[in-house]
């Protein structure tokens, strides 16, 4: 089984693969789930909004995966049950080239595997 997640206020600043720190407080209570869950497995899914170029973009959404990664590893969780991938722009939260979209676009979702 499949589910994909968000947590809220994990966005990044334009062109930045660090994690804003309102984002912490909800990283640090998944990280005590997957703790106490072992077992599962996740896929951390990382975006970008459609400025730039495509290539840089498709980059830094895998920088941003990464770094949740690495943010989870270093509270405790397994680092093999993380997978990270970046999307670029490709899968956008809000469709439209506006302002009002790129913040919700500069994200990262998560999937979990039972």
């Amino acid at each position: 089984m499949n589910t994909l997640f968000q947590i809220e206020n994990l966005y990044f600043e334009s062109g930045s693969d660090v994690i804003k720190s309102e984002a912490y407080e909800n990283l640090d209570k998944l990280a005590n789930i997957l703790k106490m869950n072992p077992d599962v497995k996740i896929a951390v899914h990382g975006h970008t909004d459609i400025t730039g170029d495509h290539d840089k973009n498709v980059e830094l959404s895998q920088k941003r995966a990464a770094a949740v990664k690495k943010y989870l590893a270093d509270k405790g969780v397994n680092s093999s049950n993380i997978k990270d991938e970046g999307h670029g722009p490709d899968i956008p939260l809000m469709k439209g080239d506006t302002p009002e979209a790129y913040p919700y676009n500069r994200r990262v979702e998560f999937a979990y595997f039972l």
